[in-house]
């Protein structure tokens, strides 16, 4: 069983690093690069999805298409940050509103040096809104984990009645 569980929290740790390096990744494109990539993932994603007419009859979504795609990447990779860090410091035994302020911490910590980094690429530059944004999606699974980890004590609570 040690053994397992020494193997989960390398895999574990492994993929929070990994996800780290993507975030950062993305911050490396320069600005017109960054836009023309999202923009060609967000024309892209919009048609397979069929929803074209959709978003050309709002005009205001269709203007801002981009900015809401890219707004929206920031809140996920962070919630998948903040899922994987929760995870790891699970596996390391800590308690579990530890593990929420350091989660948290730990991906407002990335989020704040990732702006900063994006400060040094041509073409970027860094917005105070995306570190709340990022928080926002940390925190939100933070939220959602907790809400389950819960549902599940109380699921065993009840078997253990029956």
């Amino acid at each position: 069983m040690r053994k397992k569980s020494g193997l989960m929290l390398m895999i574990s740790t492994t993929l929070v690093i990994a996800m780290v390096l993507i975030i950062f990744a993305f911050s490396t494109q320069q600005g017109e690069s960054s836009i023309g990539t999202s923009e060609s993932i967000i024309d892209s994603l919009i048609q397979k999805l069929g929803i074209e007419s959709f978003i050309e009859n709002n005009e205001w979504l269709y203007e801002h298409r981009n900015i809401v795609f890219r707004k929206t990447l920031h809140f996920f990779e962070y919630a998948i940050l903040a899922t994987l860090t929760f995870i790891t410091l699970k596996l390391r035994g800590l308690k579990l509103k530890y593990i929420s302020i350091i989660t948290l911490m730990f991906t407002s910590m990335i989020a704040a040096v990732d702006e900063y980094y994006q400060s040094l690429i041509p073409g970027r530059t860094p917005h105070i809104r995306d570190v709340f944004i990022d928080t926002l999606g940390a925190f939100t699974a933070i939220i959602i984990i907790l809400i389950i980890i819960k549902l599940f004590k109380r699921s065993k609570k009840d078997e253990a009645y029956q």
